[in-house]
């Protein structure tokens, strides 16, 4: 027990005291198979046809960085260009195109090939997007796929389903293309509490953080927070019991 002095507050993302600051650097991998066995299976990106994997983002918002497919050896003659992009949601299928990504058009060995995206593009939260590629040539470029929906260790994204766009129409595949997501910048709002024994509780990030403090919201010297009591996980939330050491102090979470 912590005493009568404690108050309760609870914080999902958006707390009355927020202040919007970007807390994260680095390139995080949220979603990938890369490391799953491809037994031997690759669906075909042939002339005028696409593929598209779907993905469903967490908790924290962030920015998309780009996008690694891995290719078997193709067909040796006949090549056109094969473009790659990141595309909404609309009812279960690829609808707009939120990206053309930029990399190698021609993945004829077999290799993973990373495409980038420009500045700017934003992954909001819990959303669903679709990794697509789409073929202009007359030879097929091999899509190494698995028929394991197993992630690779690390990931926390939700992997959803692997469609086909053949004459038109798309059409549910029973395997998963081999691919992974790179991201950059997820946010995690700094919050101020006036509280003298205070108990934080938010949606679990996914990725690895560190609860940091400072007296000044606008201060360039954020340390982790050492007045931590107790910390855990309970379902999706994550918290954090933290006794204060100043009438005011704000706290933001950090990637380790």
């Amino acid at each position: 027990m912590l005493g009568t002095e404690m108050r309760i507050i609870h914080i999902i993302w958006l707390s009355y005291y927020m202040a919007n600051t970007a807390c994260a650097q680095g390139v995080l991998t949220p979603i990938a198979n890369l490391s799953q066995n491809s037994a031997g299976t690759e669906i075909g990106v042939g002339s005028g046809d696409s593929l598209a994997i779907s993905f469903t983002t967490g908790n924290v918002g962030c920015e998309f960085d780009g996008a690694s497919l891995a290719f078997d050896a193709a067909g040796s003659a006949g090549f056109g260009p094969m473009a790659v992009g990141l595309c909404a949601d609309s009812g279960g299928i690829p609808g707009s195109v939120i990206a053309q990504l930029s990399g190698n058009p021609y993945p004829t060995n077999s290799a993973d090939y990373f495409y980038s995206a420009s500045s700017g593009v934003t992954l909001a939260t819990n959303t669903t997007f679709w990794l697509t590629a789409y073929a202009y040539g007359p030879v097929y470029y091999l899509w190494s796929s698995t028929p394991s929906s197993a992630l690779d260790a690390g990931s926390v994204w939700k992997l959803g389903s692997f469609k086909g766009k053949y004459n038109g129409v798309w059409a549910n595949n029973s395997y998963y293309p081999r691919f992974s997501i790179t991201v950059t910048n997820p946010v995690v709002p700094a919050i101020s509490v006036f509280a003298p024994t205070v108990f934080l509780t938010f949606l679990s990030p996914g990725f690895s953080f560190e609860l940091q403090a400072s007296t000044n919201v606008n201060s360039t010297s954020w340390a982790a927070a050492d007045n931590v009591v107790t910390n855990g996980i309970e379902g999706n939330q994550t918290f954090f019991v933290v006794r204060q050491t100043s009438p005011q102090m704000f706290y933001r979470l950090q990637l380790k």
